[in-house]
């Protein structure tokens, strides 16, 4: 295997992002339970047994969603810092998870300051693009080493629709922002909208698949055969 830090970075990115999936899956479905068995509890007047054992188990998911989350985001670094230890692009990723996380806090601190928070919350979706792009772009390095174009094509298509995701994303809060008092106008932004984030969960498969395809391809590497003279 000649590539070993790198596969054990893409086996954890893997994991990583499955564990991700099912945190945002769980926060989802919780916050959808909250709100209804709190509903329940005040028509209720408090006397709905059933709505607040669901908001009692609601309460757990949230729980486990914030322990996932965690374990996600611990197990993406450790992963990301073996496999810069190969690749120069899996350290740009490393260091972007550090700067979104950054912004992702500031922008919390400054919620009262509007346009600073905006902005660090844009900082924050940024490197979160920048640290999956850079990740493709190790992937399609290695797979340049290895000879592997499948992988390399692969990646290069994944990067320009990520890309092309992100500048759609921009383009569409932009008019959101100039035609929200035109109730036609929004409408058609929020048909839009739910587009792009079919989309957006179409290219998250895609990249689940892509680090799948990158594994396989680390996997079946030989190993450099070094003559000794």
């Amino acid at each position: 295997m000649r590539f070993p830090n790198s596969l054990n970075c893409v086996k954890k990115l893997f994991l990583a992002e499955l564990l991700g999936m099912i945190a945002a899956v769980l926060g989802a479905v919780s916050s959808v339970m909250l709100i209804g068995s709190s509903a329940a509890i005040v028509a209720s007047g408090g006397n709905s047994g059933g709505a607040i054992a669901t908001a009692g188990i609601s309460v757990l998911m949230t729980v486990a969603t914030v322990v996932l989350g965690i374990v996600a985001f611990a197990i993406r670094l450790t992963g990301l810092n073996c496999g810069a230890k190969e690749e120069i692009y899996f350290r740009k990723a490393f260091n972007c998870v550090f700067v979104g996380l950054a912004a992702s806090i500031f922008s919390g601190i400054f919620s009262l300051i509007s346009v600073l928070s905006s902005l660090l919350s844009i900082v924050s979706t940024v490197a979160g693009i920048l640290v999956t792009l850079f990740v493709i772009q190790a992937i399609m390095n290695l797979a340049d080493k290895t000879g592997d174009v499948t992988v390399k094509a692969k990646g290069f298509t994944l990067l320009k629709l990520i890309i092309g995701i992100a500048v759609a994303n921009v383009v569409l809060n932009i008019l959101s922002a100039i035609f929200r008092t035109i109730p036609a106008m929004s409408s058609v932004a929020g048909v839009l909208g739910i587009i792009l984030s079919i989309v957006q969960i179409i290219q998250y498969i895609l990249y689940l698949i892509y680090l799948v395809s990158a594994r396989k391809m680390l996997e079946s590497t030989d190993p450099v055969v070094v003559n000794e003279a």
